[in-house]
């Protein structure tokens, strides 16, 4: 046997020579686990040649050599080494690299060709490549055979055909390495998302592209293999909270099962932390199809959110056609023309902000901004109606910093920033407000809120009248039990004995560590 030789051969560049003595020990002895060995890594700096050259021909017979080896499952370093030329390759693979018999089949009459036919020439080859090694033995996991996937995916998922779905169920998704799950970093040292993470998202995009029934006419996605799939999602959901849009991708699956009613359940922790984003409200307005009411005060404030005009092109047609049906005719034909607008400066290219609002001039400013204002209130329901809607009363307004101290009841009350809700604040104004937070004189995080006239209970909020009792040396002053503030005492001019009434508010008194009353409006 003359493995050292080989080695020292191949080490020295001697491929020729290497590869002369490796096949005569392998053709005395096939069976023996050492001749098998020596020509496979032959054929592995073959490979790792061909690679380099981008010579597809070459690389496909050398990959034909190794696999007729019948290396045993256990021989995996071999195989390992393989995977990094593979993935090179693949790669590298460029229309120039097409084998010129292959590139003639494509030629038309006039001698060009097409682009789309070269590409799939191109993913042709890529295929190939996979069916040969597929039956190879690569260690699982491991950093080579994740590059795989790396590269496969790239250029598998480019296509109209589910062809990655293939790929990815051969290579297993429970081959991934710890590293696989942790966020990867751009060369500027930017952080984008898991090698995970995008191939469960890319896994899920491809279930959602139809595929041809057997007679060709017909496209559906295959329900079943969804069906399969949902599980491992949820199973990743739930490991990796961090992973924002495996959760969005369950949702379209269930979508594309028929199953409405249940996507909305779990979305909604999802869409809470994603209140703001265009695109969550689109998808929750999909999950009530016979419902008109809810459907539109969410692609109502779906336009309310940020996003680029172009992609809301979809969300106007929508809105537009339950508006038709409603009888709002002229929001409606609003709705229409932006459509066409928006659809005919995609077409020609980039869309033009300036375009938009040239057209709201020509129609005097008119939007529809306003009545999607009117339809909030709705949507907020949509989104946080597992959470109680309370009653709270404005005790005291920050208006430089924009906080407001509330009060709901002797167990709940605190402060919280208003601005993103309203702009006008009062103390004494009434609100239903969805509040996450706990306790007295803490910070609450809102949710919602809306102007109410609602009554309040008197142990909250209750009217007095009656004479102040105010020492000359002090700036505040009493009625009853009621606190009279200095700002009060100087706005109105009070003195002892001053007959007045009012409305007065339950207040904590931080010093004191108790409640009592305090006047928040006087007349």
């Amino acid at each position: 046997m003359s493995f050292k030789e080989v080695k020292e051969l191949r080490t020295q560049g001697n491929l020729e020579k290497a590869f002369e003595i490796a096949k005569q020990d392998f053709e005395i002895k096939k069976d023996d686990i050492w001749n098998k060995r020596s020509i496979a890594w032959v054929y592995y700096d073959y490979l790792k040649k061909y690679a380099a050259e981008k010579n597809y021909r070459n690389f496909s017979i050398y990959l034909d050599l190794v696999k007729e080896l019948e290396l045993p499952p256990d021989e995996h370093m071999v195989f390992d080494q393989i995977a990094w030329q593979v993935g090179k390759l693949v790669n590298s693979l460029e229309i120039t690299d097409i084998l010129p018999e292959d590139e003639e089949k494509v030629k038309k009459a006039n001698g060009n060709y097409a682009l789309g036919s070269l590409i799939n020439i191109l993913r042709g080859y890529r295929l190939n490549i996979f069916n040969k090694i597929k039956y190879f033995h690569f260690s699982k996991p491991s950093e080579s055979y994740s590059f795989l996937l790396k590269i496969y995916m790239k250029f598998l998922c480019q296509v109209d055909e589910p062809v990655f779905l293939d790929f990815a169920d051969w290579w297993n998704f429970e081959n991934f390495l710890p590293s696989d799950y942790q966020k990867r970093v751009t060369e500027s040292g930017k952080p984008y998302m898991s090698l995970a993470e995008q191939a469960f998202i890319n896994y899920s995009k491809e279930l959602l592209k139809k595929i041809p029934d057997d007679k060709g006419i017909n496209s559906k996605v295959d329900t079943n293999k969804i069906e399969e799939f949902i599980p491992k999602l949820d199973k990743v959901i739930s490991e990796h909270s961090d992973w924002e849009y495996p959760l969005y991708f369950k949702a379209k699956l269930s979508f594309a099962l028929g199953k409405r009613e249940e996507i909305r359940e779990f979305i909604l922790p999802f869409a809470k932390k994603k209140r703001n984003e265009f695109w969550v409200w689109n998808l929750l307005s999909d999950t009530y199809p016979d419902d008109d009411e809810h459907k539109m005060a969410c692609l109502c404030k779906a336009l309310l959110c940020e996003a680029q005009v172009k992609m809301t092109v979809n969300v106007h047609a929508k809105l537009g056609k339950i508006l038709n049906a409603k009888g709002f005719k002229p929001e409606a034909e609003i709705e229409e023309a932006l459509v066409n607008l928006i659809k005919g400066d995609v077409k020609a290219g980039e869309f033009d902000p300036i375009k938009l609002v040239e057209y709201q001039k020509r129609q005097n400013g008119k939007d529809n901004k306003g009545f999607y204002q009117k339809y909030l209130p709705i949507a907020e329901e949509v989104l946080f109606y597992d959470m109680t809607l309370e009653l709270a009363i404005v005790e005291f307004v920050n208006k430089d910093k924009k906080i407001l101290n509330f009060i709901i009841n002797k167990s709940r009350s605190g402060f919280f920033k208003y601005d993103r809700f309203i702009n006008k604040v009062e103390i004494g104004d009434k609100f239903l407000v969805r509040l996450e937070g706990s306790g007295i004189n803490t910070l609450y995080k809102l949710f919602t809120l809306e102007k109410t006239d609602q009554p309040v209970s008197n142990e909250i909020l209750k009217e007095f009248n009656g004479k102040i009792r105010k020492n000359d040396n002090q700036p505040f002053g009493f009625i009853d039990d009621i606190f009279i503030e200095p700002h009060l005492i100087e706005k109105y001019k009070l003195i002892n004995g001053s007959e007045l009434s009012g409305i007065a508010i339950i207040s904590f008194n931080k010093k004191k560590s108790n409640w009592g009353w305090k006047a928040i409006k006087l007349s």
